[in-house]
C-alpha cells in the first residue's frame, strides 16, 4: 500500500457486502490513484449517480456526484492529508443500507499534526453497489483545527 495510507483489512468477517469496496479502495490509494486497473475496480463499486456526502464545515465537505465525483473527493482527501489509516471496523446492516463505523487516524499534509476520530459511514446500497454515502465524523472542529490551526474553535 502506498506509504501512509492504510484501510482495515478486508474479509475480516465483519463487512462481506462492503469487503470489495474497502479493498478496492485500499489498492486504488494504494497505487496513488494512478493504476488503471485499481481506479477501475474502485469506481465499479459505485452506481453511476452515487452521491456521497461529507459535512459541509471541512475542506472537502460537500456532496460528490457520480463516480468523477468520488474520485474528486478522493484528490481531495490526498491533498488534504499525507497519511490515513482506518482500523477498528463495526459493520451494522438494515437491509439495504449498512452503518460501517471505524475509528480513523489522519495527518494532515500541511501541519504535520495527527488525530484519532471516530467515523461513521452510511451507505445505502442498489444492485449491490454503493449508492449513497453519507461520513459523519465525530469531531469535525478537530478535523479542521488539525488542518488550519487558525481555524479551530
Amino acid at each position: 500500500m502506498a506509504r501512509g495510507w492504510r484501510m482495515g483489512l478486508p474479509g475480516d468477517g465483519r463487512s462481506p457486502r462492503l469487503d470489495a469496496f474497502y479493498a478496492a479502495e485500499a489498492a486504488y490509494l494504494a497505487g496513488g490513484m494512478d493504476d488503471s486497473q485499481a481506479r477501475e475496480a474502485f469506481r465499479n463499486c459505485f452506481t453511476a449517480d452515487v452521491v456521497v456526502r461529507e459535512p459541509e464545515s471541512l475542506p472537502y465537505g460537500g456532496e460528490w456526484h457520480g463516480r468523477e465525483g468520488v474520485e474528486r473527493l478522493m484528490r481531495r482527501l490526498r491533498e488534504v492529508f499525507d497519511a490515513a489509516a482506518f482500523d477498528d471496523r463495526r459493520t451494522f446492516e438494515c437491509g439495504d443500507t449498512v452503518f460501517m463505523a471505524m475509528r480513523s487516524r489522519v495527518r494532515s499534509r500541511a501541519t504535520g499534526r495527527r488525530m484519532t476520530n471516530s467515523v461513521l459511514h452510511r451507505i445505502e446500497l442498489r444492485d449491490g453497489l454503493i449508492a449513497v454515502m453519507e461520513i459523519f465524523h465525530w469531531d469535525p472542529a478537530a478535523i479542521r483545527e488539525l488542518i488550519d490551526p487558525d481555524e479551530g474553535p
